[in-house]
């Protein structure tokens, strides 16, 4: 279930990292999510991925074997790389995907730490 979780979080990333490639896709004639179904599609399919993680997460951190620090450190990774999806667009830069985005990589460890 752990692994469910994460790959749901990591799905979501790369549908983001998928739109802001989609002109280039097309021209290339790669088929994605956004390519396919639209840009606004494929945000809602991320939001609903880290939608149903948080969910996961919090039936696997509530528990009495993990702690509330693993759940709000993870619930706010989740979260705020869901407002940053909800901002990806084809004309964002390049320092938002790899440098904000890609950072959620890294905030999720790093809040659990600071919240334990």
């Amino acid at each position: 279930m752990v692994y469910a979780e994460k790959w749901l979080f990591f799905f979501a990333i790369a549908i983001a990292f998928d739109i802001r490639d989609v002109v280039f896709d097309k021209n290339r004639g790669t088929l994605t999510l956004p390519g396919k179904f639209g840009v606004n599609f494929a945000k809602i399919l991320a939001q609903l991925a880290l939608l149903i993680a948080i969910g996961l997460s919090y039936y696997l951190y509530t528990s009495s074997y993990y702690t509330d620090a693993i759940f709000g450190g993870t619930t706010f990774s989740l979260l705020s790389t869901g407002v940053l999806i909800s901002f990806a667009s084809p004309q964002r830069s390049s320092y938002f995907f790899e440098g904000l985005l890609d950072g959620m990589l890294i905030l999720q460890p790093l809040a659990i730490w600071v919240l334990s």
